[in-house]
């Protein structure tokens, strides 16, 4: 089993959380899709590969446990669809880009962020212990295709 699981199992059992076969399959089936913002739909249909007697109830539960520990992270974009996905590292505060136009969430890992996280706490004495900072705008993929209509467009 993975090392990060297994101290995830450990937390809960700490907490007298029961580890249920079916927990267990949710928490597999996030960790496999570590990289991806799943909806509740989403890790359902996963779960349901992995174990067909998982009801979707069961799904939802789980998730607000894995939440209120600190285990996932919710989130929610343009669309109002609740997304989640595991936090691998407590003290990282995760950002995303948000193409409006094929809909791709792309994570964003830069320094710049972290350099603005310490300007804000010491310019103002706050301890940021939660933030989320979505751009939305054209991938680009999304941005490479509206160019070439555009420019196609513009030779007629």
């Amino acid at each position: 089993m993975n090392d990060y699981l297994d101290s995830i199992y450990e937390q809960l059992k700490a907490a007298d959380i029961t580890l249920t076969y079916q927990r267990k399959i949710i928490l597999q089936v996030l960790f496999e899709n570590k990289d991806n913002h799943l909806s509740v739909e989403e890790l359902y249909h996963y779960v349901r590969i992995k174990n067909p007697d998982t009801g979707v109830a069961t799904v939802y539960r789980t998730l607000e446990l894995l939440y209120q520990f600190g285990i996932v992270r919710k989130l929610t974009f343009g669309d109002n669809v609740t997304r989640y996905e595991m936090v691998l590292n407590k003290s990282e505060h995760k950002h995303h880009f948000i193409c409006k136009e094929c809909g791709a969430i792309i994570d964003i890992n830069d320094d710049f962020i972290s350099i603005f996280n310490d300007r804000i706490s010491n310019n103002y004495g706050f301890y940021i212990t939660e933030q989320s900072i979505t751009f939305e705008g054209l991938c680009s993929q999304c941005l490479k295709k509206k160019s070439t209509f555009i420019a196609y467009s513009q030779q007629k």
